[in-house]
């Protein structure tokens, strides 16, 4: 969840899982940190340029196309390039997985 004075849009979850980013051609995979709606911060091996767009591969949640908005040394910060619609999917079906948990 979101520490307070967050000012995100949507709650944050620490989901672990496998990712797949494509780039183009390459295809990098990573470990999920944390996701939300409009989201998800990935550790990754090879760190990847700001404002690339990728498309995500997480378990659980599918396909979803977005923009580097922050990379380091070994992980990456990945704004979705969704509209508002999905964004509330997204947010809902991770809202449904926490709390099962």
């Amino acid at each position: 969840m979101n520490k307070p004075g967050d000012k995100r849009r949507h709650p944050r979850y620490r989901l672990e899982g496998r990712v797949r980013a494509r780039v183009g051609g390459e295809e990098h995979e990573g470990r999920l940190k944390n996701v939300s709606g409009g989201g998800a911060l990935i550790d990754m091996p090879e760190p990847l340029e700001n404002d690339l767009f990728v498309e995500l591969h997480l378990e659980g949640l599918g396909r979803l196309p977005g923009r580097v908005v922050r990379g380091r040394e070994n992980e990456i910060a990945v704004k979705f390039t969704v509209d508002e619609d999905e964004e509330k999917r997204i947010a809902m079906k991770l809202e449904r997985v926490n709390f099962k948990s």
